[in-house]
């Protein structure tokens, strides 16, 4: 196994990082990131300070080791996710769900670790990387749904799919603040994807039509 920084390490090493990384995730989430110390992180884990530091050199190679956990498993969902032929927009709108996590955690952790990267003015860091590699693969995952039921955006595919990506967040938010309906995500996925598509126009021909013979 490598680390983030394309190290090879041993599998007993790989284990004690990926227990500090798990705890640190549980932590960031309860916490918050700023706010979670290297001793409780340590802690959390079943290690000492110590053990922390033979591992990572600080708190900020760690948050890189969690955002690469996460973004390996979304990679691994998205590559999953696909897209089952329907005559409506579900099956796009069940790929596009199968390859965003959903639970609060989640969302809390990702928000957390936007915030972070906000505050330290970091726009082409590691989640912003990771920002674009996620949209880039979403959106290639929308498209081919939309190809399928013979349609296409209205705008480019990346910017569809941050509007897609927009309405999930906010959809979330609004469920985890108000208990929005369960319903509520899907519908406007759905209504998002109506009204920002249009059918594939057939391509001219270009097969010229022959000019008519007469007999003489």
């Amino acid at each position: 196994m490598n680390n983030s920084h394309g190290m090879t390490i041993s599998p007993r090493r790989a284990r004690t990082r990926a227990r500090l990384v798990e705890a640190a995730t549980t932590l960031f989430v309860r916490n918050g990131v700023i706010a979670t110390t290297v001793e409780q992180i340590a802690e959390e884990a079943g290690f000492t300070r110590g053990a922390f530091y033979s591992n990572f050199s600080d708190k900020d190679e760690l948050i890189v080791e969690v955002l690469i956990a996460r973004s390996e498993s979304i990679a691994q969902a998205i590559e999953n996710a696909t897209v089952c032929p329907t005559a409506d927009f579900s099956g796009v709108v069940d790929a596009f769900l199968a390859s965003h996590p959903m639970g609060p955690e989640y969302f809390t952790m990702m928000n957390e670790l936007a915030l972070l990267a906000i505050r330290r003015g970091d726009p082409g860091g590691t989640f912003g990387r990771w920002s674009t590699d996620f949209n880039e693969r979403t959106a290639r995952l929308v498209s081919q749904g939309l190809a399928s039921l013979g349609r296409e955006p209205l705008i480019d595919p990346s910017d569809l799919t941050e509007v897609l990506s927009g309405v999930f967040e906010r959809a979330i938010r609004a469920s985890l603040l108000r208990g929005a309906p369960p319903n509520m995500l899907r519908r406007l996925l759905v209504t998002t994807l109506t009204h920002m598509t249009r059918p594939v126009e057939a391509l001219p021909s270009t097969t010229q039509t022959p000019e008519p013979t007469y007999a003489e």
